[in-house]
């Protein structure tokens, strides 16, 4: 594969990096040796070491980069009922996972000990990740939208959780994900409702 590729005008080599860097990291795990992404990202090992201090460094900002997004995705107008903020803000999670399902893939991933990362750097991650779907929780809860006696943080890691296990098994079905789809099964799991039947397709005359 060729330099790391970003919309819009062509990136820095920081830039590169921390893009070359997600790639890898979705592709191999975070055993990626400095050689695999100075190569990725077209740039010399004294670049690298210019923008970042290590391979950790790097990691941990790619890494903050893609909540950041995720963040953006979450965050919706206080405006409307409660339910109505709920339901923008699982859209949102949603249309993130499904434009971003390998990046989605990278966050669940079960990072093992000897993968080169700090344990300290995975808790807080995952504790960031858990952050933010418990904002969104909260929110709910505190309407009664949602059961208030299920401790939030819980609620949220069995919510993202599942949208992990979900989109991994799109992918071995070799499935595309549909957001909207995603949304509403979300949101049935949250609200404790029924999923709408799909819609019946033409009838077959025998």
């Amino acid at each position: 594969m060729g330099r790391a590729k970003v919309r819009g005008r062509a990136p820095g080599a920081r830039g590169r990096l921390l893009e070359a860097a997600l790639e890898l990291l979705t592709e191999r795990g975070p055993g990626f040796s400095v050689e695999d992404l100075t190569r990725r990202a077209g740039v010399t090992k004294a670049t690298l070491y210019y923008h970042f201090r290590s391979k950790e460094a790097l990691i941990r900002e790619a890494l903050q980069r893609e909540i950041r997004g995720m963040e953006r995705a979450l965050a919706v107008s206080p405006t409307g009922s409660p339910e109505e903020q709920l339901r923008r803000a699982v859209q949102g999670l949603a249309d993130w996972a499904a434009e971003r399902p390998q990046r989605l893939r990278l966050l669940v991933l079960p990072w093992q000990p000897d993968s080169g990362l700090r344990a300290q750097t995975v808790r807080r991650f995952q504790r960031e990740l858990v952050r933010l779907l418990a904002k969104v929780l909260l929110a709910g809860q505190a309407a009664r939208l949602l059961d208030p006696s299920w401790p939030t943080e819980l609620l949220a890691v069995a919510l993202y959780g599942a949208l992990g296990h979900v989109v991994e098994h799109l992918r071995r079905q070799g499935r595309p994900l549909d957001p909207t789809e995603l949304s509403e099964a979300l949101l049935a799991f949250l609200l404790r409702r029924p999923l709408s039947p799909p819609p019946a397709g033409p009838s077959r005359v025998p």
